[in-house]
């Protein structure tokens, strides 16, 4: 299952370069990405499907991994109003998402606060 990793970096031009490169030298694939800037730091999530080995090749490089979690990886449709379907569904089933993001391929990853199976099964089909 893919996973999201956050690291918290300087805000240098060059930092979420090197993490990325250190991580590509590793084998690494980095199926998403979502970063912003907060003062002297930089808060960036990574979508990788390997978080053991990213997390390994990125604290030999110096970096810091600050959180790990489950989250959702669905296709969605590149059309105006997918997104906030999909979110609706999850809201529909009472949970809420605080991290949203796109990957790879069509796809959008959603990091809820309580119940991640439940998220799961409101953006299933009906029957499935």
């Amino acid at each position: 299952m893919p996973k999201d990793l956050m690291f918290i970096l300087p805000y240098r031009a060059d930092m979420l370069a090197q993490l990325a490169t250190t991580l590509g030298k590793a084998g690494i694939s980095i199926a998403g990405c979502a970063g912003k800037e907060f003062g002297p730091e930089e808060i960036v999530h990574l979508l990788v499907d390997d978080a053991a080995g990213a997390r390994r090749a990125a604290e030999q490089a110096g970096f810091v991994v600050r959180g790990e979690r489950d989250v959702i990886v669905a296709p969605i449709e590149d059309r105006p109003g997918a997104l906030g379907q999909l979110l609706g569904q999850i809201a529909d089933a009472g949970v809420s998402a605080d991290l949203v993001y796109l990957a790879t391929n069509s796809r959008v990853v959603i990091g809820v606060v309580e119940d991640l199976e439940r998220a799961q099964a409101a953006l299933r089909p009906a029957g499935r």
